[in-house]
């Protein structure tokens, strides 16, 4: 049984708006003779329009069964945006031309257009990272050649990658993987920063690839590196943790008083993590009206002070709060996530908030 195919007249008339609440689904259901601009028009924004993975979802959702006329379209747009620098999905574009050639007779290239989008929306799970379920999208992913090859393309193309993207190359773990993912170890290194969410590939990579598996562990002993001579290992061994591999926390601040919308009037967060550069950071904000005034500081400096309750550094933390409560005339309440589990972790809580409350 075929799939229902609108009319091209009521296809015509979702995709210039007057029903846009269905054009999603009417880009399953287009006829052959649409309007290829039209019906390309309304694709394309899921490609280039938004940074979020949502959008790449939609359009692995939704767009399989487009006319051949309408991917040739498409692809020859995308061309231009798989060039274009700063594109919030470049990634997507130039895994699509390189999956899917204009130039294939009608049926392979609808069926070659469908295929790399059920790739799309493998890469796009909401499966936990280490599930069974996560790990057999990417294994089957890292099965397909042309889809490896594709995304080797992307990796080489983009400075900023998917983790799920680079995961199966280091799924397949060849050679040509190895040398598309090289780059992106070395600009993490240099940052500091990347090296905490590459260093995750090592959930999904070949055991059996040697390459991979060496520059995974020099990965791991360049963060081991970066941590163990951070202030932040400073920290915690003034907070009385000894001197950890690593250490990091993310303190979520909230006043106990509310605004008129009954959310807590001021709002912030605190950053100590011995794997990045930047290891120390705090922001926070009166949330009132449209107005935004906030504080910001690192432990290089002060960013801004709107509030004006000044900086500090990450050891004066408890004195700080103490201080910013009572000028503030609030009382913190805390969500705290940590390295430190269990007693470590109360005792963490307790040194953030030890007096600091303020006076109202």
């Amino acid at each position: 049984m075929g799939r229902r195919v609108l009319s091209k007249q009521k296809a015509e008339a979702i995709l210039r708006g007057e029903r846009r609440g269905e054009i999603l689904d009417a880009l399953r259901q287009l006829p052959e003779d649409v309007d290829v601009r039209l019906a390309a028009d309304a694709v394309l924004p899921l490609v280039t329009g938004d940074a979020s993975s949502k959008s790449c979802w939609l359009l692995g959702r939704h767009c399989q069964r487009l006319p051949a006329a309408v991917v040739r379209d498409l692809l020859g747009r995308l061309t231009g945006h798989a060039r274009t620098a700063g594109n919030p999905h470049r990634d997507v574009a130039i895994f699509l031309t390189a999956m899917v050639s204009p130039e294939l007779p009608d049926d392979r290239l609808v069926e070659a257009w469908g295929a790399a989008l059920v790739g799309l929306l493998d890469l796009n799970t909401t499966y936990g990272w280490g599930s069974r379920q996560r790990r057999e999208k990417i294994r089957g992913v890292a099965a397909s050649r042309e889809m490896v090859a594709a995304l080797q393309a992307v990796a080489v193309g983009c400075e900023r990658v998917d983790l799920d993207m680079l995961a199966v190359l280091c799924a397949e773990g060849s050679d040509a993987s190895f040398d598309a993912l090289m780059p992106h170890f070395v600009r993490a290194e240099q940052a500091g920063d990347g090296l905490t969410w590459l260093r995750r590939l090592r959930t999904h990579a070949n055991p059996e690839s040697k390459a991979i598996q060496s520059l995974l562990d020099s990965a791991a002993a360049r963060l081991e590196a970066i941590s163990g001579a951070s202030p932040a290992v400073d920290l915690a061994q003034r907070v009385g943790f000894g001197r950890p591999e690593l250490f990091w926390f993310d303190a979520w601040l909230g006043s106990t008083q509310l605004n008129e919308n009954n959310v807590p009037r001021y709002q912030g967060s605190v950053r100590v993590d011995s794997r990045s550069p930047r290891w120390f950071r705090v922001f926070l904000t009166r949330v009132e009206g449209i107005e935004l005034t906030r504080t910001t500081f690192d432990h290089q400096g002060i960013e801004r002070d709107d509030l004006g309750v000044g900086r500090c550094a990450a050891q004066e933390l408890p004195a700080w709060l103490r201080l910013t409560g009572g000028r503030l005339g609030v009382t913190w309440s805390l969500g705290l996530r940590s390295s430190v589990r269990g007693k470590k972790r109360q005792a963490l809580e307790a040194w953030l908030l030890g007096g600091a409350t303020g006076d109202g």
